[in-house]
């Protein structure tokens, strides 16, 4: 679930704290809404950087030929 919310494999520094996150649930009985939150509330999640897109993929209405 980290790996597919930061949008990367996992990092030396990024399993540390998902070993952390993991210990909290296991308190917890791994409720899902709690594994969500612990993820979002995260540093890697928190400090993560954009998607960089480009304006050539910007949506454009297609111009048809008239015939």
């Amino acid at each position: 679930m980290m790996t597919y919310g930061l949008g990367r494999g996992l990092s030396r520094y990024d399993k540390i704290v998902a070993k952390d996150i993991t210990s909290k649930l296991a308190e917890s009985n791994y409720p899902f809404q709690s594994i969500i939150f612990e993820i979002v509330d995260s540093p890697p999640f928190q400090q993560r950087r954009g998607e960089i897109t480009s304006n050539q993929n910007s949506a454009k209405p297609v111009e048809r030929a008239q015939k």
